[in-house]
């Protein structure tokens, strides 16, 4: 009877398979690096690796397809260009404008980078605030204050005959061990090239070099066209653009000092990567790139067992740096890259840290740290009661200097009235290093 024993290649088949999907994420985080950096060819030169996961990668590209045979591969909604490289908001984030009263989610990915990558740096800018009242549990609501300015006006920069803002890029900075590996790993995967080419492997040379070129071509077609700033005006007689943004636990808040224009650039609007028919490496490019990426999985899984044992090893090997190469551009700091790009357009002051022990101090603290003269936009943010509409009245009344009577009946009003004063003596102080104690 004849036996046919598949053991052997179905082992092989199986170590690609794994390293595929093992691969795969990390693969698609590795792409926001090189779509950011200044530099194309440093681009090009980090992505000369064999990268596992190219068929995950290539589902993604298709996603941007609106055709028959990409909707058969990939199917469901179609994705926003960004998405592939996680520069579309997550919307953990909300904010309410001080001064608008406007409720809305972080729509950018750059206000998001702000809020999380923006931190005090000097011991002077975190403030334990003084709670003048016993509180029995300290309570630690941290609020971070980020003051921003618009120096440099964006300039319209067209593309295909719309308007869109500049190209979002950072500095290729190569430093630490991290960079050095960087720039050895393709050297090491050109090495690979060689030694096949010498050793007369002619299959393991080809699919070696066709993984190289179809990972060098995801990455320049991914970043053809560029992520760029939205371009917009806010209307004539908008109220100020400060903002308070709250996480989803609610434990930390983040109030922003800016113009309404700034607001709406990294607050409010989508970084946008747009379509450019009359670019050929937008118009093949990435066509290319997705269905090269595509078949080369496919023919890696058939074509592999088929070679030589040396052969396996070297392509083993390479895939393995890959995954390191991969998980190195990943792990570089996207907030941090984020800031780097908004810094550009936009002046940042230090960022000061205060520590409060009740929420209505910090609230208090927000509403005359912005010179709002009204309530209504932050009233949500304690108890709909009628001592704390009182108490609401009383935080307006001390930002204008006016005085105020407590109540000595009313035990929730007094305690309330103290946070205030804690919050309109920090007020005056904001500029110390430290809070003077009033008792």
């Amino acid at each position: 009877m004849l036996n046919l024993d598949f053991s052997d290649s179905l082992t092989k088949l199986n170590f690609i398979g794994v390293v595929s999907l093992f691969g795969g994420e990390i693969a698609i985080s590795a792409l926001r690096y090189t779509a950011l950096i200044r530099n194309v060819l440093l681009s090009a030169y980090f992505t000369m690796v064999l990268s596992p996961g190219l068929q995950t990668v290539s589902l993604k590209m298709f996603k941007q397809m609106d055709d028959r045979v990409s909707r058969a591969i990939s199917g469901g909604p179609r994705d926003d260009r960004k998405d592939i490289m996680g520069l579309s908001a997550s919307g953990k984030y909300k904010y309410v404008g001080i001064h608008s009263g406007t409720k809305m989610s972080v729509a950018s990915i750059l206000g998001e980078a702000l809020i999380g990558a923006s931190k005090s740096t000097n011991p002077g800018d975190t403030i334990d605030v003084h709670c003048s009242r016993n509180v029995k549990q300290r309570r630690d609501l941290k609020l971070k204050v980020i003051e921003i300015s618009m120096e440099n006006p964006m300039e319209d920069e067209g593309v295909n005959g719309k308007s869109f803002g500049p190209i979002v890029r950072v500095d290729n900075k190569l430093f630490g061990y991290r960079s050095v590996l960087m720039c050895m790993i393709p050297l090491i995967t050109i090495a690979g090239i060689v030694i096949t080419l010498l050793a007369e492997d002619y299959l393991v040379f080809s699919l070696i070099s066709v993984n190289v070129i179809s990972n060098v071509l995801v990455a320049v077609t991914t970043r053809s066209n560029g992520i760029r700033y939205p371009i917009g005006k806010p209307s004539e007689g908008c109220p100020k653009g400060d903002i308070l943004v709250e996480t989803s636990d609610g434990t930390d808040m983040c109030m922003v000092i800016a113009d309404e224009e700034v607001i709406q650039y990294l607050f409010q609007k989508s970084l946008i990567m747009p379509p450019n028919p009359e670019s050929m490496m937008w118009k093949y490019g990435h066509i290319l790139a997705a269905y090269l990426s595509y078949i080369v999985v496919v023919v890696n899984i058939i074509l592999l067992p088929f070679s030589t044992a040396g052969g396996q090893i070297i392509f083993g090997a390479l895939i393995f740096f890959g995954v390191v190469q991969n998980i190195l551009l990943s792990t570089f700091d996207g907030d941090g890259m984020m800031l780097e790009a908004i810094q550009k357009f936009f002046t940042i002051q230090p960022t000061k840290e205060y520590v409060f022990q009740t929420r209505s101090t910090a609230v208090a603290f927000c509403l005359m740290r912005s010179g709002s003269e009204d309530v209504k936009p932050l009233r949500h943010l304690l108890p709909d009661t009628e001592t704390f509409d009182i108490w609401f009245e009383n935080v307006l009344k001390v930002a204008n200097g006016t005085p105020i009577d407590t109540p000595v009946d009313n035990k929730l009003l007094v305690n309330l009235n103290m946070d205030l004063q804690d919050a309109f003596r920090e007020y005056k102080e904001s500029g110390n290093l430290e809070v003077v104690d009033e008792k």
